[in-house]
């Protein structure tokens, strides 16, 4: 595989992302439509690869939280439906209705809004109608959401194809929220039924929901969002489930060095050496996502075997103590920073969740924050098919 000139680059395993999504779709049942979440670049695993992949697998739909994000998509060949995950403002509605998306509508207003948009454009709105059951964000409120929907039902050019909601403790150890939830919305749907409007999907099952309790939140769509990239969404859901992390994070070393006892390594010192060193400096930094929080707080593998880094994260490079690695370590040397490394017969991983913990943050927010400057290069059948980063993008879908 040829590699960037800087070296530090993401893999994107996309036959790990097919693994994911089958595995999922087989625990919710193949009777469900899958919708696959594109948003925030999937996750920050590039977006178009995901959604070429989608369509080769007979996802139902892509959802974006975004609209500049379905344009992108568009711009790139993607021609999975999409759908908007939440309101757009309404000089918005208008490209989006030429999109053909399906929009999110959270509220009454809103809805007169696009079905005035769509009358305008001689056009029928495909919504997905968002209610509110606890998560205390978006969505029509629960308690009025049946005589709402109902008004929303009689405009002309809307069409409520969907009703969805969210939940926002699924991946905890207690569900009782989460099974309260979903007996209001069947109560609303329900409603719905009795008032003669009967939406052709309902869905609510995110990521904790497939993976903990996919039986009682199936309905008619599962959207697993996180657990498709193959990160868990919290430490308590069920980690039996046999998902592959998509995503690696490699780099090589520009420099390795001896140090003497009492060498001060990087900004502000934070790091002095204890013992004679030898230290390696990888072109990775908070610049790339690579964040200050995994300063003096994070190790990444060499030759098969975990070393800390040491000092505080700067915008381009971080440095690692490599004291401990029995071999000699050289300039070029690979270091992987998510992911498994094998080295003869030595063999470590490093997972979303460990970088998630030193940074006291969730596995979402690790891929997501990696920059454009670490190029995404992508997998398929074992092969490179493409790569995205700041000197372009470039996909060749295998077949």
């Amino acid at each position: 595989m040829k590699v960037p000139v800087r070296k530090t680059r993401a893999i994107v395993d996309l036959d790990a992302m097919e693994h994911n999504i089958n595995t999922l779709w087989d625990r919710a049942g193949r009777d469900k439509k899958f919708l696959v979440l594109l948003k925030a670049d999937s996750y920050g695993h590039g977006s178009v690869a995901v959604a070429k992949l989608a369509e080769e697998m007979g996802v139902f739909a892509g959802g974006v939280a975004a609209l500049e994000e379905a344009e992108y998509l568009r711009r790139n060949g993607v021609v999975l439906p999409l759908m908007m995950l939440e309101d757009l403002f309404f000089d918005e509605s208008a490209p989006a209705l030429e999109m053909d998306l399906r929009l999110s509508v959270s509220s009454l207003e809103y809805a007169r809004e696009v079905q005035k948009l769509a009358g305008e454009m001689n056009r029928t709105a495909v919504v997905h109608i968002n209610v509110d059951t606890g998560m205390g964000r978006l969505g029509i409120q629960a308690s009025g959401a049946v005589e709402c929907i109902r008004e929303i039902a009689a405009l002309r050019n809307i069409r409520i194809e969907g009703l969805f909601t969210h939940f926002p403790i699924s991946d905890g150890k207690d569900k009782q929220l989460s099974y309260d939830q979903i007996s209001i919305f069947k109560k609303i749907a329900t409603g719905l039924t009795e008032a003669g409007i009967s939406p052709d999907y309902l869905h609510v099952a995110n990521s904790g929901a497939v993976i903990d309790f996919p039986a009682a939140a199936g309905f008619d769509i599962i959207r697993p969002g996180v657990a498709s990239y193959g990160m868990f969404p919290g430490g308590d859901v069920d980690h039996s489930v046999p998902l592959r992390e998509v995503m690696s994070l490699r780099s090589a070393f520009i420099k390795v060095d001896r140090f003497p006892v009492g060498a001060g390594i990087g900004y502000g010192r934070t790091f002095v050496t204890s013992r004679p060193s030898t230290l390696g400096v990888l072109p990775i930094g908070y610049g790339d996502g690579y964040i200050r929080r995994y300063s003096n707080n994070a190790e990444v593998l060499v030759h098969g075997i975990r070393v800390p880094v040491v000092g505080r994260v700067s915008m381009d490079m971080i440095t690692v103590d490599l004291t401990e690695v029995p071999e000699i370590v050289g300039v070029g040397d690979e270091a992987v920073l998510l992911g498994l490394q094998t080295w003869h017969d030595r063999s470590e991983t490093i997972t979303s969740e460990e970088l998630a913990r030193w940074a006291g943050t969730i596995t979402y927010e690790v891929t997501c924050l990696l920059g454009k400057r670490i190029p995404r290069i992508f997998l398929r059948k074992g092969s490179e098919i493409g790569r995205d980063g700041i000197t372009g993008f470039s996909l060749t879908w295998p077949g």
